[in-house]
């Protein structure tokens, strides 16, 4: 019986750590990064690059179509607010269900970019993890579950 407890203990302990994790407690979670981190310059095959003037240098941008977005939301929402939105109790009974049509009309996009950036609750906050653009673009990726 006490294998069985301890057991019980363990895996509960990995649930929580993974949630938390999951939710944003996990560190760095920059999801801008891209996957094929090879330089051009350390390719053998590769020649460098003409240096560019400053004016002619854009601004990085940042990824925020729907599929980007969309990615962004599996890896870090999904795992608590469920891949239909409707959000799962058991973590949080006031989870919000963004398919509910009242709970969208109660919230101003402001209001959600400020729970996102910000954290609220069991919510952790995403400022400094994700870019500004992408928590933007999260607040209409909310809003397109609403039925």
């Amino acid at each position: 019986m006490q294998k069985h407890k301890k057991t019980i203990v363990l895996t509960l302990a990995m649930v929580i750590l993974s949630l938390t994790w999951a939710c944003g407690g996990g560190g760095n979670t920059n999801t801008t990064t891209p996957t094929n981190t090879t330089s051009p310059a350390s390719s053998p095959a590769a020649s460098p690059a003409p240096a560019a003037s400053p004016a002619a240098t854009p601004a990085a941008t940042v990824d925020v179509s729907k599929e980007a977005i969309a990615q962004i939301y599996t890896k870090n929402c999904q795992l608590c607010h469920g891949a239909e939105g409707k959000g799962l109790k058991a973590i949080s009974p006031d989870m919000p269900d963004f398919t509910d049509a009242k709970w969208q009309a109660d919230e101003s996009d402001q209001e959600l970019y400020e729970t996102i950036a910000n954290g609220d609750g069991k919510m952790p906050k995403w400022t400094g993890i994700l870019k500004e653009e992408e928590m933007r673009a999260l607040v209409q990726h909310v809003r397109g579950f609403k039925k």
